[in-house]
């Protein structure tokens, strides 16, 4: 585990990223597990926000939860697929049905993850991500 830590530490490290979850505790979490791979790291706490930082800092990744005040992350994802369809879009979400998974790929996001995260093999998410990004660039 130690190795891909490690190569995704490497792949990272010029990555930028948007967090968007409206629920502090698990902001707080992400953000000091994500400030280990990515320098650039930017966290808003609803989808209003996420899209006003989008706009401002055009990261290459964002991470958002589905159901939040203001704008929900499919709304969200959708605006920012409009402004960069090359964004990739990992959604973490509590929901396990097979409609909300079926919006996530017709909006075109990068994986669908649910909740609570297996953190190894969400490392292998955010790696295979990177290295597509390195791919595409």
């Amino acid at each position: 585990m130690q190795d891909i830590l490690n190569v995704l530490r490497q792949q990272a490290d010029n990555l930028s990223v948007l967090y968007v979850e409206d629920n502090a505790g698990l902001r707080l979490q992400m953000h000091k597990f994500l400030r280990k791979f990515f320098k650039k790291l930017y966290v808003a706490k609803d989808g209003t926000e996420g899209l006003d930082m989008y706009r401002q800092h055009q990261t290459r990744i964002v991470i958002t939860d589905i159901k939040m005040p203001n704008m929900d992350g499919f709304e969200m994802a959708k605006k920012i697929k409009q402004i960069n369809p090359d964004t990739k879009i990992i959604i973490i979400s509590a929901f396990n049905d097979k409609e909300k998974l079926y919006e996530a790929i017709d909006i075109g996001t990068y994986r669908y993850e649910k909740k609570p995260l297996d953190i190894k093999d969400f490392v292998k998410v955010l790696l295979r991500c990177a290295n597509d990004i390195t791919k595409e660039e």
